[in-house]
């Protein structure tokens, strides 16, 4: 994956992955079962959207998730280099929006 490509995908409320754009990036994230974990669990959440910082296979992805009705989350995630004020030895940064 290079340095800005972003990749996006539909989580529905059975936890399952659906293309939304392309079938690349729901292939791709369909490989990291936490994040449609998060996404399946903002849906019964009281909140809007959530966006974190996490790493998979030694890269650095900021995620976002929103809420899209009541149905489906919308996952984006852009390879990014780790944040300055994060450290290898935190634990994920996660902020959620109502």
């Amino acid at each position: 994956m290079n340095e800005g490509v972003q990749w996006s995908c539909l989580v529905n409320r059975q936890a399952e992955i659906l293309e939304w754009e392309d079938k690349s990036g729901a292939t791709y994230l369909s490989q990291i079962p936490l994040i449609s974990g998060y996404a399946h669990a903002l849906l019964y959440s009281r909140f809007n959207r959530l966006s974190f910082y996490f790493q998979h296979q030694n890269q650095w992805f900021k995620f976002d998730l929103t809420r899209q009705q009541a149905d489906f989350t919308l996952v984006q995630a852009v390879k990014n280099e780790l944040p300055f004020e994060l450290s290898n030895d935190l634990p994920p940064k996660i902020w959620a929006t109502g």
